[in-house]
């Protein structure tokens, strides 16, 4: 992990100066604290709605060093950062570190920003683990052109166009081929962010996902906003998340 000394020289919050930032709110980003001491969110590779990790040994660990970056790093309300507020700042140098995802590399450059990209840093020496997500084509079956729709799928699936995607938009590649190109592996921006993918995982996609956002973002709330107690505020969570789900299935 980064030093926390630095945050006591760098962070000026007079004048909205801060260390470190990510979008508070959003579970997808917390995750990765929970996670990096052993949380989950579904047991079987994210395929197990029966067995949730969210609260475990683990989970309560990381939820306990995320809540301490709100007095030594962080120290705002969720509701104050968003999307673009952190955004705001990093462009302007307010901001020193930016936790985000490829898709905010297009508008740093178009700013003119010197900025480098680094993996999630470790906690007590163990990595933070991100969400992993991929984009995937579907032909609908309904479509007047069904073989035309799936050419066009395949190419847009293909090492050819994933290469192209990169080099026009800076699109990470899915298929490991591409990755491993020399024009990827030479961009080191790109080439930190598939070092963070080796530590990360996909992201359930079970209709049981539907059951946790909102549980375990108003724990995370309520663990950052209201200092109430981890164990308790994510055992609550889990709970609400087995209720939820025992009223669908």
């Amino acid at each position: 992990m980064f030093k926390r000394s630095f945050a006591k020289t760098f962070n000026d919050t007079k004048n909205n100066k801060y260390t470190l930032m990510w979008e508070l709110q959003q579970f997808y980003y917390n995750f990765a604290y929970l996670a990096s001491q052993g949380g989950y969110i579904f047991g079987d590779e994210g395929m197990n709605s029966e067995d949730i990790g969210l609260n475990n040994e683990g989970a309560i660990k990381g939820g306990q060093f995320l809540q301490t970056l709100k007095s030594e790093v962080l120290p705002v309300k969720m509701g104050d950062v968003n999307y673009d507020i952190k955004k705001g700042l990093f462009s302007s140098g307010k901001l020193a570190m930016d936790i985000n995802g490829p898709w905010s590399i297009a508008d740093y450059r178009n700013a003119g920003i010197d900025f480098g990209v680094a993996p999630l840093p470790a906690i007590e020496g163990k990595p933070m683990t991100s969400f992993s997500g991929v984009k995937a084509y579907y032909v609908n079956a309904f479509t007047t052109y069904p073989n035309a729709a799936k050419l066009f799928a395949a190419y847009l699936s293909s090492a050819e166009s994933q290469m192209v995607n990169f080099e026009m938009n800076g699109t990470l590649p899915a298929n490991k081929d591409v990755a491993a190109d020399p024009k990827i592996q030479g961009d080191e921006i790109t080439k930190a962010f598939l070092e963070q993918f080796n530590n990360s995982t996909p992201m359930p996609s079970l209709p049981a996902m539907d059951s946790v956002w909102g549980p375990i973002s108003a724990a995370i709330t309520d663990i950052w906003d209201g200092g109430k107690d981890v164990k308790t505020s994510l055992d609550n969570a889990v709970n609400q998340v087995k209720e939820s789900l025992a009223t669908v299935q």
